[in-house]
């Protein structure tokens, strides 16, 4: 068996290096080579290299991830001894893309901790547009809460305090090279020069932007390259820190199953005591066992080490989303506490004014126009009882032909769920469950056309967080599955009173309201069968108070609005991704990182969806969703 070749040293064979490095280019490839101090990462050609020095005497910390996010850096060692080879990289880099692009932008970062203002060094005759847009960009920088200064410094040769310049003026012009200096100001460091870390995350970030910014003013203007968007010069390549970071937060996820795990399995049993004793006392009840350990969760959590991750926009994502695995790790500690309702409202938030009027508004625009809700049993038509209905879920996933199937979409009958979900890409049918004929093609469009839909999309994905669901991602998810009940003509009275009954009973949940005083007020006040109020009470007050259940009208709402106000679908369809992360998701579909949506659901192409969901986009709000007429009228 033959092992690898030895890749050529930077100091002891800097010719070779610099070959290898040339060569990989000139294929089209792209370099990661470690260097003294850093590494080489050209994720692709491109025609610019941000370069950041480590100062010899390690003065200053992690400035070097002012460089480390874009797609083509250079991080290295300030040494002596190396600033020829520095050079000669750097130059036969310049010459080899210069003269496949047209032109070559170098841009050198370094601090200035004792500067109040970032200040741009540039030779005075080089391209004004590429300079201008650097100043521009950098002034939208947050600097501890404030706008930055930026100074424009006219240098034929720019580089950091006491060290030798990148490139002197004539080795500009031989290899094609426009140098640029970036002097940063120290406001992100603390007396001892180590970083404020909140701090610096931020300024990565907005630097960042200007930077890639900058770049794109440079590639459009200057070279052949015509990128669409300053984007899509962002690095495409996930590095392997990044992938295990994403691989260990999925797999985490999916030992978490807070759904079942804080879902009842007396439910029916429960209702009978509670009907019996004529609804004068709470109920009691009971949950299957935990299944895992939660601090063995919070210790794999927390050993994940994020901090490694050098793409801002993917740590972002990741910090984001051990925060949501931490809390819902402590749902599961936390069942039947009275510490269960804040980690709740940390997860889903409350009722804000404004949607718990918006719900009292749906139930009374109902009450007006006499469209009483009714249960199953009451009801004209005929009702599929669990078994059936599971096949016709199953028929569903069999007319995406194998791919949901060979992505493990599967559908369980389980006697200790109270109704139908999705747990890990399964969907789980109560076998107690009875649905109207009504609405069995919207639910099986809410669970399969939906939250399989996604699941399966996001599994095809290189991140695998978009399939388990990235951090907040409910909330948009059940507006997006309700909205495909819609689509395909099955949101019922029956149903908007459900979504809206939800709110108002997490309101009185955080009033301070009992069980039974908040299904009186459903029953009573507001109209719902016996059977539903208890329905929408149980969820509500299960395991110590539950408000997820308010973000299905607060979703809808959101969905319709970002839909009227002209934005596509697509974004919401390569994964389980909330609207609060479509712009990170809309950059990382620039940067190449994610691919479209490998399945999209049939509810977009069922009979008359085309026409409502051109309804939506034209401004429809969910008070426009309530029927006019009784179901005997229509």
């Amino acid at each position: 068996m033959s092992s690898r070749p030895a890749l050529p040293d930077f100091a002891s064979d800097t010719d070779a290096f610099v070959t290898s490095v040339v060569q990989r280019l000139r294929a089209g490839r792209g370099v990661r080579r470690a260097v003294p101090g850093g590494w080489l990462h050209m994720d692709r050609p491109l025609p610019f290299l941000c370069v950041y020095r480590h100062p010899a005497d390690d003065s200053i910390q992690g400035a070097e991830r002012f460089v480390l996010s874009q797609a083509s850096h250079l991080s290295i060692a300030d040494d002596p001894d190396l600033a020829a080879a520095t050079t000669r990289l750097v130059a036969a880099v310049g010459e080899e893309l210069s003269g496949r692009f047209g032109a070559f932008l170098v841009i050198e970062v370094w601090p200035e901790r004792s500067a109040d203002a970032f200040r741009v060094h540039a030779p005075p005759t080089e391209p004004a547009s590429t300079v201008a847009t650097l100043a521009d960009m950098l002034k939208h920088v947050d600097v501890l809460g404030a706008p930055a200064h930026t100074e424009i410094v006219a240098n034929d040769a720019p580089g950091p305090s006491g060290a030798s310049p990148l490139l002197t003026a004539d080795e500009q012009r031989a290899s094609g090279v426009l140098l640029v200096g970036l002097a940063v100001p120290g406001f992100f460091l603390d007396n001892g020069g180590r970083p404020f870390p909140a701090v610096l995350r931020r300024l990565q970030h907005d630097l960042g932007r200007a930077l890639q910014q900058t770049a794109f003013e440079f590639a459009t203007v200057q070279t052949n390259l015509r990128p669409e968007h300053f984007r899509a010069l962002g690095p495409r390549r996930l590095l392997k820190v990044t992938r295990e970071a994403d691989r260990r937060l999925a797999e985490i996820a999916g030992q978490i199953d807070y759904l079942l795990a804080i879902t009842p399995v007396n439910t029916g049993d429960a209702w009978e005591d509670f009907r019996r004793r004529g609804f004068s006392s709470d109920p009691t009840f009971h949950y299957r066992p935990l299944s895992v350990d939660p601090d063995l969760l919070k210790r794999a959590l927390y050993a994940v080490p994020l901090e490694r991750v050098e793409d801002p926009t993917l740590a972002a994502i990741f910090r984001a989303q051990r925060q949501t695995l931490d809390r819902q790790v402590s749902l599961l500690e936390e069942r039947g506490s009275d510490a269960f309702l804040p980690t709740s409202l940390q997860l889903f938030g409350g009722v804000e004014e404004s949607l718990y009027q918006l719900a009292e508004s749906v139930l009374g625009t109902i009450r007006e126009r006499g469209l009483a809700p009714r249960d199953c049993p009451a009801t004209d038509e005929p009702c599929l009882h669990a078994a059936a209905f599971a096949g016709r879920a199953r028929a569903e996933i069999s007319r995406y032909g194998v791919e949901l199937a060979r992505r493990g979409a599967t559908v369980w009958l389980r006697p200790d769920v109270p109704g139908v979900l999705v747990s890990s890409g399964q969907l789980l049918v109560g076998t107690g469950v009875q649905i109207p004929q009504a609405r069995v093609d919207a639910l099986v469009q809410h669970e399969v056309g939906t939250h399989i839909v996604t699941a399966v999309n996001g599994q095809a994905q290189p991140l695998r967080l978009l399939s388990t669901g990235l951090a907040g991602y409910e909330e948009t998810q059940e507006g997006l599955a309700v909205l495909a009940e819609y689509v395909v003509g099955g949101l019922t009275v029956e149903r908007l009173v459900t979504l809206a009954a939800r709110v108002v009973a997490v309101g009185r949940l955080l009033a301070g309201a009992t069980f039974t005083e908040t299904f009186r007020d459903l029953h009573e006040g507001h109209g719902l069968t016996a059977v539903q109020a208890f329905r929408v009470t149980m969820r509500v007050y299960r395991s110590g108070g539950l408000t997820k259940d308010a973000i299905y009208l607060r979703g809808l709402d959101r969905v319709l609005r970002y839909l009227a106000d002209g934005h596509p679908l697509d974004p919401l369809l390569i994964g389980k991704v909330p609207l609060d992360f479509v712009p990170l998701v809309q950059e990382l579909q620039w940067r190449g990182v994610l691919r479209k949506p490998r399945v999209h659901p049939r509810w977009l192409t069922a009979a008359g969806s085309q026409a409502r969901l051109d309804a939506v986009r034209a401004g429809l709000g969910i008070l426009d969703l309530v029927p006019q007429t009784p179901l005997g009228e229509r």
